[in-house]
């Protein structure tokens, strides 16, 4: 449920509150049976077993937010709210007591403010955010290579600290001109992040101390900067080879962002570098031709040919095998668009 409230001494105001109710059941059954875990075929060190397990999880998130409109063109807003998602079971797990254990929920408490605005007679839009994020038993993809093969899976980190801000920059300088920027700035972190210490374990190989590694693990998929920028021209009723449309726009876009990791473990095999990427495009649009319209669209993509990281997995020191998926090299492309009928 969700409301919002106008006051009447200052209708500048809005003060918003809300609130979500979750629950959330979760059976899953799984059945294992090992081929070979070593060269000789045997099965010793994971043995097939067969299981059931549920459980259930409920969670209140609350919200409050409040803005206030200085004028027509501009406003500020803040707000505080909380989420949730459900644990669950590794239903992938490769071995019995692994697979008994749930993972819990996690749940994020996020603060922002920000100001949101339109100047010089709406030739300019400027948005503004700073936010923290408060996350608690972070649930966290792992891979793990052992025996039973290699699995994903997830576990609770702990807790980490996500600030930052962001800023985006609409303008039309000149007539059928659009300039725009997006910048991000991301400063994320654990800081508690509990395993079990198996270095300190007892005669039988249990233990039940725990280690903080919070400063051994990197946050995932998180660059500390980003950038997006482009610049787009459109030229009215232009005409090509006594083709007639509606306009032919151009469009410069420009794609930056810093290094960062594919996983919570610090693998430095498999970190991906910054880069840059530029692509370009040439967009006919309203092309008359009979029964109908065509859209012509001639487009480059990465017109530097930049060599960089889209995905790395690091299958540990047992199997000794690390590798990166990099993305696509320069590529360019013609679509052509048929809008038939009425």
């Amino acid at each position: 449920g969700h409301a919002s409230y106008v006051p009447e001494f200052d209708d500048r105001f809005t003060f918003g509150a809300g609130v979500r109710y979750t629950k959330e059941e979760s059976e899953v059954a799984r059945t294992y049976d090992c081929l070979s875990d070593t060269a000789g075929g045997s099965c010793a060190n994971s043995p097939d077993f067969s299981g059931f397990v549920e459980d259930d999880w409920d969670n209140v998130s609350p919200m409050g937010s409040v803005s206030y409109r200085i004028d027509d063109n501009k406003s500020v807003y803040g707000k505080i709210s909380r989420g949730f998602t459900s644990g669950g079971f590794n239903g992938r797990a490769a071995s019995a007591a692994l697979f008994q254990v749930p993972f819990d929920e996690e749940t994020l408490t996020s603060y922002e403010v920000g100001i949101k605005s339109r100047l010089h007679d709406n030739r300019v839009m400027l948005n503004a955010s700073v936010y923290y994020n408060d996350y608690k038993d972070q649930q966290v993809t792992v891979f793990a290579a052992g025996s039973g093969g290699a699995v994903t899976l997830l576990e609770n980190a702990g807790e980490s600290e996500i600030k930052g801000g962001e800023l985006e920059v609409v303008a039309i300088p000149y007539d059928n001109t659009t300039v725009s920027l997006a910048y991000s700035y991301t400063d994320a972190e654990y800081t508690e992040y509990t395993l079990l210490d198996v270095d300190d374990a007892d005669s039988d190989g249990s233990t039940t101390d725990y280690i903080d590694v919070s400063g051994e693990r990197a946050y995932a998929l998180t660059p500390e900067s980003t950038v997006n920028a482009s610049v787009t021209y459109t030229w009215p009723g232009f005409e090509l080879f006594g083709l007639e449309s509606s306009g032919l726009t151009a469009r410069l876009n420009y794609y930056w962002q810093d290094d960062m990791y594919f996983a919570s473990t610090d693998y430095d095999l498999t970190a991906a570098g910054a880069y840059g990427l530029l692509n370009a495009s040439l967009k006919m649009t309203d092309v008359e031709c009979e029964d109908g319209v065509l859209d012509l669209v001639l487009w480059g993509k990465n017109l530097t040919d930049e060599k960089y990281e889209e995905h790395g997995i690091d299958f540990g020191a047992a199997v000794g095998h690390a590798g990166n998926i990099y993305g696509a090299p320069l590529t360019a492309g013609l679509e052509i668009i048929y809008n038939y009928g009425d």
